[in-house]
């Protein structure tokens, strides 16, 4: 699992898991890890994609909605319609 800033920075790493592991697994494995836990700060909130939990500090896309960039790029593709598909589209544009 990396967390990557903004700034382009590695902000976390914790390495060492298959591939195939969940992410919702390896989010919880950090979150308690013994010598190098992961924190969310107070009133921070990081993108994730929609194998993650969401739980407080972490902002997922709405599920059942379209959140692909590339759905809303083809041609004759509607642009959004609700809120939700709003949010998901700029959540898959940062």
């Amino acid at each position: 699992m990396t967390v990557v800033g903004f700034d382009t920075r590695f902000h976390y790493v914790l390495a060492g898991w298959k591939g195939s592991e969940t992410n919702s697994r390896v989010l919880y494995n950090a979150l308690d890890h013994p010598t190098d836990p992961f924190v969310v700060s107070k009133g921070k909130y990081y993108l994730v994609d929609g194998g993650y939990p969401n739980i407080v500090g972490l902002l997922t896309p709405y599920r059942e909605h379209r959140f692909h960039i590339s759905e809303f790029n083809t041609s004759g593709a509607r642009t959004h319609r609700t809120p939700e598909e709003l949010f998901n589209y700029r959540h898959s544009s940062l």
